[in-house]
């Protein structure tokens, strides 16, 4: 991708109002050509996949976040005019592009297989797809990390003996001395006698 670079500080020379300014436009007319060859691109590939027999639109296929959809879902069918989309992306003189379409694939059902189940299904066209399954939940922690929020939920010990419902922790620090273990609150104060 081109970079657009921010002119504001170009060097120790001053530069004029005029030359900034002839820059910034040299820079927002690289970017309309540079657009106009992103969108014709990405439409390019979109009819491609469309003409193979794509089924599938995959959006934002990079993020944590990939969901999946028909091709006729009305939450992302605008999505598949590249042309349009970027159509409203413009250049910003700090650096950047915005709105900056996302990032979508447009996939045949062995295409979308192929990803091994690493996206959700969209829940307005709830395409016929098997998706990841949900993450367990978390159900082993440190006793340490017991807070406000497990409140309620009936916990076991180390060695599985039923415990209750949790209701509350006090951090504790075990101190071993000469004289024997001691368990003290983790904001307690100790003395330390130097032996001056």
């Amino acid at each position: 991708m081109t970079t657009f670079h921010n002119l504001s500080s170009v060097g120790d020379s001053p530069i004029s109002a005029a030359e900034i300014e002839a820059a910034y436009e040299q820079q927002r007319a690289d970017f309309e050509v540079w657009r106009e060859r992103t969108a014709r691109d990405q439409q390019a590939e979109v009819d491609a996949a469309l003409t193979a027999g794509a089924e599938f639109l995959l959006n934002r296929p990079d993020s944590g976040d990939r969901r999946v959809h028909t091709l006729t879902c009305p939450h992302v069918r605008r999505k598949l005019d590249r042309m349009a989309e970027w159509a409203e992306a413009r250049w910003h003189p700090q650096g950047g592009v915005f709105p900056k379409p996302a990032d979508i694939q447009v996939l045949t059902r062995k295409e979308l297989e192929s990803l091994g189940k690493r996206y959700k299904r969209c829940q307005i066209c709830g395409p016929d797809v098997v998706e990841a399954p949900k993450r367990k939940r978390q159900d082993a922690i440190l006793a340490m990390s017991l807070a406000e929020h497990h409140a309620g939920i009936p916990i076991e010990g180390p060695n599985g003996q039923e415990l209750g419902d949790f209701i509350s922790a006090e951090p504790q620090i075990v101190v071993t001395t000469s004289t024997g273990t001691h368990v003290l609150p983790a904001r307690s104060t100790v003395r330390l006698r130097f032996n001056d």
